[in-house]
């Protein structure tokens, strides 16, 4: 199952853990901190009201290999913009 949370329904450690865990694996380091996360929202301009997160209960915290991830992610989307 599928939980979209906005950001503003979030405390920052799952914020963190959320960004961490979406992006390990990538050939780029791009694993934040709050402080660092924190600065990337101002500099960009990006609204934590307007901003969501999704979480995939019962997913173990590796992200899943090649095809299956791509799937993953298309879900999510498709489930974010039902909510919407």
């Amino acid at each position: 199952m599928v939980t979209i949370k906005n950001l503003t329904d979030c405390t920052m450690t799952e914020i963190i853990k959320a960004w961490n865990d979406g992006f390990e694996g990538y050939s780029l380091n791009i694993k934040m901190t709050i402080p660092q996360f924190l600065e990337r929202l101002v500099k960009e301009d990006l609204s934590p009201e307007l901003s969501i997160v999704a979480f995939l209960e019962g997913q173990k915290e590796k992200r899943l290999p090649g095809m299956e991830e791509q799937e993953s992610r298309r879900a999510i989307e498709e489930k974010a913009l039902e909510n919407c």
